[in-house]
């Protein structure tokens, strides 16, 4: 079976994010909140686990990540980018090639949750993504040959905002890496 694109699987990916929202909390809004929320990037581990972590390596397998926003006044919008799209080397067939290749990355993905009726919010939310080993193209005499950007680092990205009218505290940030390997992904 062929894998859709990275294009196409973000789509897929977003009625996901709505079974996190069903799950989580609703909360009144409150607006002088007075501590910032809380952002976190989960990655699936070899037992199939999600856990926080700073660092990840992205093998062979498919890497699961979520980014996570949480606040006990409401969550305005969590999102989720990838940065770093262009490599400085391409390996082809074990030969190593320097250079600058562009590499495709998901996202970003934003979700930003609606007040109901009663003036609540959700307290948490999340969006899941996929990161497939990005591929690179080195172009030489006999043409196109497809590579891998082994040990290129994929910065990823979670804001989380609440409802706050306090800037010092509606906004919150964190990062981790993606370190491409060419082992198992966990």
């Amino acid at each position: 079976m062929t894998r859709p694109s990275v294009a196409h699987r973000a789509h897929l990916v977003l009625p996901a994010a709505l079974l996190l929202l069903l799950a989580a909390a609703c909360t009144k809004v409150e607006t002088s909140d007075p501590t910032p929320p809380t952002a976190e990037i989960l990655f699936q581990q070899p037992n199939n686990q999600f856990e926080v972590a700073a660092t990840a390596n992205l093998g062979s397998d498919p890497l699961d990540v979520i980014g996570r926003a949480e606040d006990t006044s409401g969550i305005r919008s969590v999102r989720l980018e990838f940065h770093n799209t262009v490599a400085t080397s391409c390996t082809v067939g074990g030969t190593v090639y320097n250079g600058s290749f562009t590499i495709p990355l998901p996202g970003p993905f934003e979700l930003s949750p609606t007040v109901n009726a009663s003036g609540q919010v959700l307290s948490q939310a999340g969006i899941p993504a996929e990161i497939l080993r990005p591929t690179c193209t080195v172009y030489g005499p006999s043409g196109p040959m497809t590579g891998t950007p082994f040990g290129h680092v994929i910065e990823v990205v979670c804001t989380a905002k609440n409802w706050s009218s306090n800037a010092q505290t509606s906004t919150a940030v964190t990062t981790a890496e993606v370190t491409i390997g060419s082992g198992y992904s966990g």
